[in-house]
């Protein structure tokens, strides 16, 4: 079985590591949002015909496909 090591200079290091502190960043913030839409749904209130079904779609979708 081959086996292949990548070596990352200095800069490239510290574009990755930048990048997932940015993946990070943004994965809090949409937690904190769902956190949001969750209590406010769990408070009941009056739902009723087209207003009680609440649909998310992601506005926007980095790295789908990406190795």
């Amino acid at each position: 079985m081959n086996s292949t090591l990548c070596v990352l200079s200095p800069k490239s290091m510290s574009d990755q590591v930048v990048r997932v502190i940015v993946i990070q960043k943004t994965l809090i913030e949409h937690a904190e949002k769902l956190r949001q839409v969750k209590a406010v749904l769990k408070e009941g209130g009056n739902f009723s015909g087209i207003y009680r079904k609440v649909q998310l779609k992601p506005l926007k979708c980095d790295g789908e496909g990406e190795e």
